[in-house]
């Protein structure tokens, strides 16, 4: 049986108290539990840090970590609702630095809130500079996509972004993967839970013709949890009589305007059919004599490691890994089952490191029909996990152009591959908790930031309004002016 292997992440939505919270969000705060009960979850929230997370101390020395955790614990004074145990959690989490590690919501609570209308922000924001900037909007209004917003509700950009920032967890220091995940959904999201849900909202906006302060009707509608924002859509150039496969996870793209290239848009690498996908792709490419190959991992948050390692064998002519090394706090090879359930082992009093060989650790030999044209990679911040590892495997042993902006995963490494859920007690809040790292085939100090890219490319808001409007990725155009040079 073919043995899984998974890189990837599941994004957290959480809720967040605030004495301005909308009325209409408390109906889905029906519980209180006493400190009591808030001290036992965090507790065993804390053991299973400890024992467990194989990146605690990776990005904070351990001194530091154990005052975040003391801090909170003794915040711990008085009755607290699942809202507010989720906000007091949630900033150590990002301390630590693992995008993989979320808590979410007890099932019990998201039931009663998926499923029921809200009122949300009329657009999402791109975030740049520490500024925000309307990257797409859904119903129209005295605003333009490229707009810079300086505050909604008196709260300033700055303010919201940072408060935004420490409730969504990212890989080491960098932004890229929380600021990916905030140009989504979730900035809706949060700003509803944290500053207020409202029918209107008064937002100031600053234009080439000066500062303007405009009073912005919502939108109703359903909360997705944020999963829309990373289905792709509107693909120009598509051509599905180029491969045919029953997949959504992988299109091919053969642009009229650049020859000899061929486009790979992979947005999971979670495919089935990934062997005679791979097999079938580099047979045409070779057949057709294409000399520029584009990954396009633009988006993307992970998949199975195995998908990856076979797409590599055609990506390189000589041997390659995906991952330098394995590692974990624990053994998982010992109690994997019981890991899983939420067992904590009480034989080991004392962190260590397990070096864990994993899947992504042997050597892939290269296939038959390996291309050998130019190769290119399309990335930005939500290129994360298995696709991150992917894009630093190849930068690491081979020759290829990285276009966009810097990666959502860490250049040096990630969690992953095992990550169970453990309900935490009372509470029932869940946390997703990685148990291994895999170092990454990128030798060197860990600066705990994504891979940045050959050519940082960042759209204007001409060719953002563009791609909006009629589906023109700029990123098409930035390539054939690449590949002309």
């Amino acid at each position: 049986s073919r043995k899984v292997f998974i890189w990837s992440v599941c994004c957290a939505l959480g809720f967040s108290a605030s004495p301005c919270m909308a009325q209409g969000y408390n109906v889905f705060i029906q519980k209180t539990f006493s400190f009591e009960e808030v001290k036992a979850n965090f507790i065993f929230f804390r053991a299973l840090l400890e024992k467990e997370h194989p990146s605690l101390y990776r990005y904070s020395p351990q001194d530091s970590v154990q005052h975040y955790l003391d801090d909170a614990f003794a915040k711990i004074d008085h009755p607290m609702n699942e809202l507010a145990v989720w906000k007091l959690l949630t900033p150590i989490l990002v301390k630590i630095g693992s995008g993989h590690t979320n808590l979410h919501f007890s099932t019990d609570l998201l039931e009663r809130f998926v499923g029921q209308k809200h009122f949300y922000l009329p657009f999402y924001l791109s975030i740049s500079n520490n500024k925000l900037f309307v990257r797409k909007y859904f119903s129209l209004g005295p605003f333009e996509i490229g707009d810079e917003v300086l505050s909604i509700e008196g709260q300033s950009s700055e303010h919201i972004i940072s408060t935004f920032r420490n409730l969504t967890p990212g890989d080491g220091y960098s932004n890229a993967f929380k600021d990916f995940l905030l140009e989504g959904e979730q900035f809706q999201f949060f700003f509803n839970i944290i500053f207020g849900e409202k029918p209107q909202y008064t937002v100031v906006f600053k234009t080439a013709d000066g500062v303007r302060t405009n009073v912005i009707k919502s939108i109703q509608k359903i909360n997705r949890l944020a999963a829309g924002y990373y289905a792709r859509k509107g693909w120009a150039f598509n051509d599905p009589r180029l491969i045919k496969s029953d997949s959504l996870n992988h299109s091919i793209i053969r642009p009229a305007a650049i020859p000899s290239t061929v486009i790979v848009k992979i947005s999971s690498f979670k495919y089935d059919d990934y062997k005679s996908f791979h097999r079938k792709l580099f047979k045409y490419l070779q057949q057709n004599n294409i000399s520029n190959l584009v990954i396009d991992l633009r988006n993307n948050l992970g998949g199975d490691g195995e998908v990856c390692e076979d797409l590599m064998s055609y990506l390189s002519d000589k041997k390659t890994k995906l991952l330098a090394s394995c590692e974990g706090a624990i053994d998982v090879r010992k109690s994997p089952v019981l890991l899983v359930k939420g067992y904590i082992p009480a034989h080991q009093s004392q962190r260590q490191v397990y070096q864990i060989k994993m899947a992504g650790t042997k050597m892939v030999s290269p296939a038959k029909n390996n291309f050998k044209g130019k190769l290119y990679f399309f990335v930005n911040g939500g290129t994360f996990s298995a696709a991150s590892l992917l894009v630093t495997a190849i930068k690491g042993q081979g020759d290829c152009t990285v276009i966009g902006q810097e990666n959502g995963g860490g250049k040096s490494g990630t969690d992953g591959a095992l990550i169970p859920k453990f309900t935490l007690p009372q509470t029932e809040l869940v946390l997703d908790m990685p148990l291994l790292w895999g170092n990454s085939m990128i030798q060197g100090k860990n600066d705990g930031f994504g891979l940045k890219p050959d050519i940082e490319f960042i759209p204007t808001n001409e060719q953002l309004y563009q791609y909006a409007a009629k589906g023109v990725d700029p990123f098409l155009g930035e390539l054939e002016r690449i590949i002309n040079q």
